[in-house]
């Protein structure tokens, strides 16, 4: 990675990312088996768009990206309007926090696409409840955990 701005977790990512899957998996069975799922990820994700910084936190920005179209949904959704969405996804994209966990090389943007995920299932199950939605409401809540296991 070179003399890049990154800070120790993104080293850490960049480092476990780097290993070959046994070494990956020798770390994991001592340190961090809570984010191998996101360091597996992350090492595919390397393979094809390479371990510069930039490629590195490329991944959480488009994350973070999904994460502003899914409040602009909640906000169309809860204001019954487009522009009420609009509002919503802009104020989001405003957040300093949204900005700062946006471009790290950490799982929290994926965290937040699928807290974001799991809450529009829920909205949608309880608005017309069906058993295919609790499914995918079912399916979407473990997403939750986040920076705990998903990338």
């Amino acid at each position: 990675m070179g003399d890049l701005s990154a800070w120790r977790d993104e080293h850490a990512t960049w480092w476990a990312a780097s290993l070959a899957f046994r070494d990956l998996y020798e770390l994991t069975l001592h340190v961090d088996l809570v984010l191998a799922p996101y360091y597996v990820f992350t090492h595919l994700w390397m393979s094809v768009f390479g371990d510069s910084l930039t490629a590195l936190r490329l991944a959480s920005a488009l994350a973070m990206a999904v994460a502003g179209g899914l409040v602009g949904l909640l906000g169309r959704r809860v204001s019954g309007s487009t522009w009420g969405g609009l509002v919503a996804g802009a104020l989001f994209a405003l957040v300093p926090t949204v900005a700062r966990y946006g471009q790290e090389a950490r799982p929290y943007a994926f965290a937040m696409t699928a807290a974001l995920l799991s809450f529009l299932a829920l909205l949608r199950a309880l608005e017309r409840p069906a058993p295919r939605r609790w499914v995918l409401y079912a399916v979407t809540v473990p997403l939750m955990a986040g920076p705990t296991w998903w990338p």
